[in-house]
């Protein structure tokens, strides 16, 4: 069994209490549980399968699942390794554990929508987007009148990694990011309107079999929708679609577009 300095991640809660008592299970089965989902996310990420309600395979699961190799009490401290070891296996969880880490790294450093925004491959940026539940998941369980006042993270394979101290500041910021989106590729789309919402700019569309699409508008744009000839409701638009934080599909229900033309 690997020591805990060898683990593909560490997490370590921190709080007065937890020098004399364990954390408790509630808290550290969601823990756990986010951390196995943020390497399923990354082995998506990887075959550029991310969609929303996605899941690797039985198979793929097995390959990819993690297990307690070392508790310390440390405060609470627990190491979590592969439990398969091939070297095939222990390649792609490397990947996996790389990819999560510095997505979670992001949302650290208090510049997530930042790297968002400049980030140019799109399914890279839809993993980092959709880590968000996970991420709020793990702080969601600090709580500093209670027994866990900070959570530690690390990823010791990886080379460089530093531990990433999550406290009550950070989950604020954390959780204050929960309206926050970001902008896809440049695309059209087509679609009937069939609603218009005069106050706030936006037209919503159906896309044949796709579903149905919110588009955002400048306001000389929205009125030539709004006051073009009857018949012209089927509408071509050219924009970026919104995906919001937490969000775990390429499906497009939100859209900002910049051009317009009657289909």
């Amino acid at each position: 069994m690997k020591r805990y300095e060898e683990s593909l991640f560490t997490v370590r809660f921190v709080g007065p209490k937890l020098d004399t008592v364990g954390v408790g299970i509630y808290d550290l089965g969601l823990t756990l549980v986010a951390f196995q989902r943020l390497v399923h996310k990354a082995y998506l990420e990887k075959t550029d399968n991310i969609r929303k309600g996605a899941f690797p395979d039985k198979n793929q699961r097995q390959e990819l699942s993690l297990q307690i190799g070392e508790r310390r009490r440390e405060s609470d401290a627990f190491g979590l390794i592969p439990i398969i070891t091939n070297p095939m296996t222990l390649q792609t969880l490397t990947y996996c554990a790389n990819a999560a880490f510095n997505g979670v790294v992001g949302y650290y450093s208090g510049k997530v929508i930042e790297r968002l925004r400049n980030e140019n491959d799109e399914t890279k940026k839809l993993f980092i987007g959709s880590i968000y539940s996970e991420v709020t998941n793990i702080v969601g369980r600090i709580d500093g009148r209670a027994a866990i006042h900070g959570i530690e993270i690390n990823a010791p394979s990886l080379p460089n990694a530093q531990p990433l101290l999550f406290d009550e500041a950070k989950k604020e910021q954390i959780n204050s990011l929960r309206n926050e989106y970001f902008l896809g590729e440049v695309q059209e789309i087509t679609g009937e309107v069939f609603k218009l919402y005069p106050n706030s700019g936006i037209v919503a569309i159906r896309k044949s079999k796709r579903g149905k699409c919110t588009v955002f508008l400048k306001p000389d744009l929205f009125d030539k929708i709004r006051y073009a000839e009857p018949g012209q409701n089927k509408v071509k638009f050219t924009g970026r679609p919104r995906y919001a934080l937490g969000v775990e599909t390429k499906a497009i229900t939100e859209f900002e577009a910049y051009a317009i033309e009657f289909a």
